[in-house]
C-alpha cells in the first residue's frame, strides 16, 4: 500500500510531495528476498484448514484485514489499477524463494505471486524455488548444518555474482549438529 500511496501522491517534479519523496525511497534498496512467503492469506487459509490449523489464527494476524495484508491481493485492487504502473517503477529487484517440501505455506503461494508480479507490469521478478527445502530450513536446519542458503542468496544482489562463488569456495565448517538428527527433524517438522 505504501508504494500505492507514494506513487498516487507523488504529483510533479518539484511538488511537496516528491520533496518528500527525494529524503527516503524505496530506490535505496537493492532487491527485496521473499522467503516462503505467504503471499495471499486467503488462499492460505483451506491450507491451514487441510492440516488440523486454525484458519482464522490469520485473521488475529493481519487485524482482521486478510486482502490488505497479502500482497498478491493488493495487485488485483483498484488502487494498483490505478495507480501500479508507477508503483512498479519503484520496486526493486524481487527475489522469491520457497521450497518444495514446505508444509506450512505451499510453494505455489511464491510461484503464483511471481507471476502475478509479473502480469502487473513488475520488470525484475526471480523465482527461486528449491527441491529439498522445508519451510525452516533457511533458519534452522540449513545453518545448523553450516549451510546459509539465505547468503547464497543475497550476497550475490548485494556485492555481485562473484560472491556466490567466493561462498561456495570457502572452506566448509563441520555442521553444528549431527547431518542425521537434522534430517530427521526437517521430516517430522510440522513445518
Amino acid at each position: 500500500h505504501c508504494l500505492l500511496e507514494i506513487a498516487h501522491s507523488a504529483g510533479g517534479p518539484g511538488s511537496a510531495a516528491r520533496a518528500h519523496l527525494d529524503a527516503w525511497s524505496v530506490k535505496s534498496f537493492k532487491a527485496y528476498l521473499g522467503v516462503s512467503g505467504p503471499y495471499d492469506l486467503i488462499k492460505l487459509g483451506p491450507h491451514l484448514a487441510s492440516r488440523g490449523l486454525y484458519p482464522r489464527i490469520m485473521d488475529h494476524m493481519s487485524n482482521g484485514d486478510l486482502a490488505g495484508c497479502s500482497p498478491e491481493r493488493v495487485l488485483d485492487s483498484d488502487e494498483w489499477k490505478e495507480h501500479g504502473a508507477a508503483a512498479a517503477e519503484l520496486l526493486p529487484p524481487i527475489c522469491l524463494f520457497h521450497g518444495y517440501k514446505d508444509k506450512a505455506v505451499p510453494v505455489w503461494s511464491s510461484s503464483d505471486f511471481a507471476q502475478k508480479l509479473e502480469d502487473a507490469g513488475v520488470k525484475h521478478v526471480k523465482l527461486d524455488l528449491r527441491r529439498d527445502m522445508t519451510h525452516t530450513y533457511p533458519v534452522i536446519e540449513g545453518p545448523l548444518q553450516r549451510h546459509d542458503i539465505q547468503l547464497e542468496v543475497i550476497l550475490p544482489v548485494l556485492l555481485g555474482e562473484s560472491a556466490g562463488k567466493r561462498l561456495v569456495a570457502a572452506k566448509a565448517l563441520p555442521p553444528l549438529w549431527p547431518v542425521r538428527i537434522l534430517d530427521i527433524a526437517g521430516h517430522v517438522s510440522p513445518f
